[in-house]
């Protein structure tokens, strides 16, 4: 009895193994380069990171990809554990990774970069992060609050074990909450892609929509993923002469209704929309700047709207679906990266950076605050000839760096 009672235990132990050992998924990896890069590889911790030697792969390691001159993009399939790895996030296991670009032909010129179509990064060295699971939705695209316009794609790594394959009727994806269709006929088998190259096709929103994943194996294992991007095709701004008086920049026009009028001067551009806290950071057509033409390449963009006094506002121009700047005659910009280092005695109550909705500089807008109250309107300048202009650095030139102390 003892003897029989090692031998299953023996036995189950060897199909626990071999059960796990079944439980892969092969996970295509996508990745668009920059322009000049003549070949792409997927170090990870699945490869120990393309063997590299001080960063450098070589040119015919097993980490390199392989091109899709049709689409656009380098990939390679990689056989992982599901979940399996042995990074972590938020308590899950997990592969890191990143992409290699060479630039030349012995590979001594090259770049490491973090996976753009993929939102989690760990570790000092911004690592990408992925979790293995069956059924498995991966490198979604569009991004999150991307924006994209009728020559975009929507392409998503949608995976599952062998055993236990994607079924492609079950499968279907919707468009801001309505069912858009199934995966037949937009899903190859082979790299377990899907994806829908004619965008255009779809019935999109002008502005956010909202695309969501569900993915259906045989046995009913499910798995949904879902992404907000932005559409804008092919705009037509109002064209429309600015205002008389109406100058470059940020005007309030009525400081008792919070109306306010943007101007930005900008050659060559075919639109531009207002982005910010009021209409949170999304473009619509309510925001879309008019134009005023003075010829081909020389045009104004401006608009008017309202909004409610007695609070701050942070804005950007949106320059052809692609640029975010801020106004060039802003008084006043939130950085994100360096705003951290202002304290509170050097500008009070500095609004917070609204992270997580754009990038790059953004602009204030103070709809109903008062004008300055100037004492002195007899002031005559001197003449340019007797002006003495002295050049100061507060950052050296006092212990507390703000104006108030050079005051």
């Amino acid at each position: 009895m003892k003897y029989l009672k090692s031998v299953l235990i023996v036995f189950f132990a060897f199909l626990f193994t071999n059960v796990n050992a079944q439980q892969t998924v092969d996970v295509t990896f996508r990745y668009y380069t920059n322009d000049n890069a003549i070949r792409a590889f997927v170090p990870g911790s699945f490869n120990n990171w393309g063997n590299n030697t001080s960063g450098r792969i070589n040119t015919d390691d097993g980490s390199l990809m392989m091109e899709d001159t049709v689409n656009g993009f380098w990939y390679k399939t990689v056989t992982l554990n599901v979940g399996g790895g042995t990074f972590s996030y938020n308590g899950t296991d997990g592969y890191a990774y990143k992409f290699h670009e060479q630039y030349n032909e012995d590979g001594s010129d090259w770049d490491w970069f973090t996976d753009p179509l993929n939102p989690i990064a760990i570790g000092e060295n911004s690592d990408s992060f992925l979790e293995v699971t069956h059924p498995l939705i991966f490198q979604l695209q569009p991004s999150e609050n991307d924006i994209t316009d009728e020559s975009s794609e929507i392409w998503a790594t949608v995976a599952a074990m062998d055993s236990d394959s994607i079924d492609l009727a079950a499968s279907v994806f919707y468009l801001n909450g309505d069912s858009a269709g199934s995966f037949e006929g937009l899903y190859d088998i082979e790299r377990q892609l899907f994806s829908i190259t004619e965008i255009d096709s779809l019935d999109l929103l002008v502005g956010e929509n909202l695309l969501r994943i569900e993915a259906v194996t045989q046995s009913g294992a499910s798995k949904s993923d879902s992404v907000s991007f932005v559409y804008l095709p092919d705009i037509d701004p109002v064209q429309e002469v600015r205002p008389q008086g109406l100058r470059d920049g940020i005007t309030y026009m009525d400081f008792g209704i919070g109306e306010v009028a943007l101007s930005l001067f900008a050659p060559g551009k075919d639109y531009v929309f207002v982005i910010g806290d009021f209409n949170d950071w999304q473009p619509s057509e309510e925001y879309l700047m008019k134009k005023d033409s003075l010829n081909a390449d020389s045009a104004w963009h401006w608009i008017e709207f309202n909004v409610p006094t007695g609070q701050e506002y942070t804005f950007q121009y949106l320059v052809d679906g692609e640029l975010r700047i801020a106004d060039p005659y802003s008084e006043l910009v939130l950085d994100p990266n360096n705003d951290q280092y202002i304290s509170n005695e050097t500008f009070p109550n500095l609004k917070a950076y609204p992270n997580g909705k754009t990038t790059g500089y953004v602009s204030l807008i103070q709809p109903g605050k008062e004008a300055f109250p100037w004492e002195e309107f007899a002031f005559t300048r001197p003449a340019q000839e007797e002006l003495m202009i002295y050049e100061l650095l507060i950052r050296d030139f006092l212990h507390i760096k703000n104006y108030q102390t050079l005051t």
